[in-house]
């Protein structure tokens, strides 16, 4: 019963000395549930290498069991960890099968000799893993990563069982290079890019004047997540064009859910929306200046919902509300004057996806581009939009104790209450307001601007006061 539960021995041992039968039945018992314990407890592997923060920032202590790093001396510790780590999985099997989440990050942040260790340390580790699902490159500058690492990378992103990678805080030398990623996996289904950086600076520029037809096919890797924050999509764009040409590809006109967070290009958005938004279900933006008037006195509509035929959930979160400064016309002008979605996209969705190409990639590759021609679009009997759900954060932050310009919002209620939105079910709007800025909001005379939704019991305002300041 080697590492069972301490209170279940207890037992066995103050009540089941002389009971062979029950003794038999409790070792059972013990030996299942530390089995089950083990598929949870080394589900998650992390196995970034730990920073070299200084002897004073950290604390010891004495718990020599634990495998986390504790001592002052992190890059010992974590030496210590990983080989422990290392001899778990050589002994126990249902540890190794158990790790479907694997962490890999900080590489670059060592000295030369610790690296050298942990290049023969991280790809033993990774050899004993049996099916790794998960995959997150954490802090990791491309250039330094050595060629061990890479290989072990690789391995894991030619795995059949891959099915979620998650890239953070990595820098890339250029799109090239993440195009290499991107040609890797084969059974992909959710991606999440943050906050990369291309140490090559990316001059292009995407426009929707410069849209070429792609039609992406018979590829075995199909995302359905995407989750972009914080990186320039004109490169990332870039590399998932780029990686089409691969045996092994990443699709990206079967995404379903797209979330994209913190990026203030509207035009790359717009054109990323419109290259990748032919299946979309379920969208998310965040803090964009798509629909930020006060930043954006871009006349275009922010996000052509004809380009997002699927759209059946939308969240605009982080609008921003400033004193008389409203985004409320941008956010109608959403739902405003668009075209009808023809029968054929209501049922089965574009047939080709559009993907901007700069004109020079055209000319270099003219496989990625093909005729407008080939991609006309028949408009039969019209149809409603499918959107059936709204959601919409704002942050009000009243000037000289006051807010304006609440008839705006009247605009919205209007565009959703047309004959094209009558699919729409819900619409819910979280105010945030200030503690020392509630008195400045009228809460009674904005909710007074959506007369037709609320008539129809479609809408809910919530208003909501933070327990934190704003800085």
């Amino acid at each position: 019963m080697y590492d069972a539960p301490q209170e279940i021995i207890d037992q066995v041992i103050g009540f089941l000395q002389d009971d062979r039968k029950h003794l038999l039945v409790a070792r059972r018992v013990c030996h299942s549930w530390n089995i089950s314990s083990r598929v949870h407890l080394f589900n998650h592997l992390d196995l970034r290498v730990p920073d070299q923060i200084p002897e004073r920032r950290t604390s010891c202590k004495p718990h020599s069991k634990h495998l986390s790093d504790n001592c002052s001396n992190p890059t010992i510790t974590g030496l210590e960890r990983f080989k422990r780590l290392l001899e778990l999985l050589d002994t126990s099997h249902d540890v190794a099968f158990s790790a479907r989440h694997i962490v890999l990050g900080n590489t670059g942040l060592i000295s030369p000799e610790a690296r050298d260790i942990y290049d023969v340390l991280i790809p033993a580790l990774l050899s004993k893993v049996r099916r790794i699902t998960s995959l997150q490159l954490s802090r990791m500058r491309w250039a330094d990563v050595s060629s061990p690492m890479l290989e072990c990378i690789a391995n894991i992103l030619e795995s059949p069982h891959l099915h979620h990678l998650d890239i953070w805080n990595c820098e890339l030398p250029n799109a090239e290079a993440f195009t290499r990623i991107l040609s890797m996996p084969r059974s992909l289904q959710s991606l999440r890019v943050s906050q990369i950086h291309f140490k090559q600076p990316f001059n292009h520029s995407i426009s929707s004047n410069t849209l070429t037809n792609l039609n992406v096919t018979d590829k075995p890797s199909s995302l359905r997540i995407l989750d972009i924050e914080t990186t320039n999509l004109t490169p990332l764009l870039e590399a998932f064009i780029a990686s089409s040409q691969s045996q092994h590809c990443i699709k990206i006109d079967n995404v379903e859910r797209l979330s994209i967070k913190h990026i203030r290009d509207e035009s790359s958005v717009r054109a990323f929306l419109k290259a990748v938004g032919g299946a979309v279900e379920h969208l998310e933006l965040k803090a964009s200046a798509s629909w930020d008037s006060t930043h954006n006195p871009n006349p275009h509509r922010p996000i052509e919902l004809e380009h997002l035929p699927s759209l059946r959930s939308l969240h605009l979160l982080g609008v921003q509300w400033v004193g008389r400064l409203s985004s409320a016309n941008r956010i109608a002008s959403i739902f405003s004057n668009i075209p009808q979605i023809s029968q054929n996209q209501y049922n089965q969705g574009p047939t080709t996806i559009p993907i901007p190409i700069p004109p020079s990639r055209c000319q270099s590759n003219p496989h990625f581009c093909q005729h407008p021609h080939h991609h006309h679009h028949h408009h039969l009997d019209h149809y409603p939009h499918p959107l059936e759900h709204l959601h919409i954060s704002i942050t009000a932050l009243p000037m000289r104790q006051s807010i304006g310009h609440y008839d705006q919002w009247l605009a919205l209620d209007n565009a959703l209450s047309h004959p094209a939105f009558s699919s729409l079910q819900s619409v819910t709007i979280h105010v945030y307001l200030q503690a020392v800025w509630e008195k400045g909001f009228d809460r009674t005379k904005f909710i007074a601007q959506f007369p037709k939704l609320s008539e129809q019991g479609k809408i809910t305002v919530d208003f909501i006061i933070p327990s934190y300041s704003y800085s």
